[in-house]
């Protein structure tokens, strides 16, 4: 039998309130087991056969709720760059690597087409661009002047709806600047039929971790840590979509407490 949840209110680090729909567990007893598939890390894309074009992102975010999901007896399967891992990844997460952009997509169809998961969380850094066809060999170095053109890559998230249509998809969107944030992240869950989507700004990563949660009806909650971040993306592995309803209804108080006015 599943325990009663409770709601409560805490501080985050910057002092503003966050709703927590809290589950009480027992050592020896796992909560109600859903399947979990988590992207992180960055992709790169070939320029030749020795150079990349790739972003800053280290996948921290997503290793860090593969693990906690992990440690509340989960089943999750991590797709990670392994050259953003600087120490060994929690035992019992199924890891499956990538590097380039091609193998994460590659990989990605192959494991949604063998297998069903209830939960996706797409928080890999997608690379947004790539040659439309990368030098052979080793592009010669002394020359003045070398123009890459590039073209966009094709949206993976899209790719992942439309193999698992039922699946409870939470993507990732992140932007430099604050203004038009809310709509643009948005408008990008509604073009990709996700379920939820965490927005940042790249400014608020550089000293902690700030962010909204942001679902269908375009309410949002305010998260100032990843710890808060995993609590209140863990519920919606629980029983599904009452607990939905609940946690954005319940959680308005909090939000207009804790809303950013400065992003609209």
């Amino acid at each position: 039998m599943m325990p009663k949840a409770k709601i409560s209110a805490t501080l985050g680090p910057s002092g503003s309130k966050e709703a927590v729909l809290r589950y009480p567990y027992r050592k020896k007893t796992k909560p109600l087991l859903s399947k979990i598939l988590i992207t992180a890390g960055s992709t790169w894309v070939k320029i030749d056969d020795v150079r990349i074009l790739t972003n800053i992102f280290t996948g921290k975010t997503g290793i860090y709720l593969a693990e906690k999901f992990n440690q509340l007896g989960y089943p999750v399967t991590l797709f990670l760059n392994p050259h953003c891992v600087e120490r060994k990844i929690t035992r019992g997460i199924k890891v499956i690597p990538f590097r380039y952009y091609d193998d994460l997509e590659g990989e990605l169809i192959k494991e949604l087409k063998k297998n069903d998961y209830d939960v996706i969380i797409h928080s890999a850094a997608i690379s947004d661009y790539k040659l439309k066809e990368a030098f052979k060999g080793k592009i010669p170095s002394g020359r003045k002047e070398l123009t890459l053109k590039l073209t966009p890559t094709a949206k993976i998230i899209k790719t992942i709806r439309k193999l698992a249509k039922e699946t409870f998809l939470i993507q990732f969107k992140l932007q430099v600047g604050r203004k038009g944030l809310i709509e643009k992240a948005y408008q990008s869950l509604r073009e990709n039929k996700s379920d939820l989507v965490v927005a940042n700004i790249y400014e608020d990563l550089k000293e902690g971790y700030k962010a909204f949660i942001i679902n269908k009806d375009k309410k949002r909650m305010l998260v100032t840590s990843k710890k808060s971040l995993f609590d209140n993306l863990h519920r919606f592995t629980l029983t599904g979509g009452t607990l939905r309803r609940i946690f954005f209804r319940s959680s308005s108080r909090s939000l207009s407490a804790g809303r950013d006015p400065t992003i609209q």
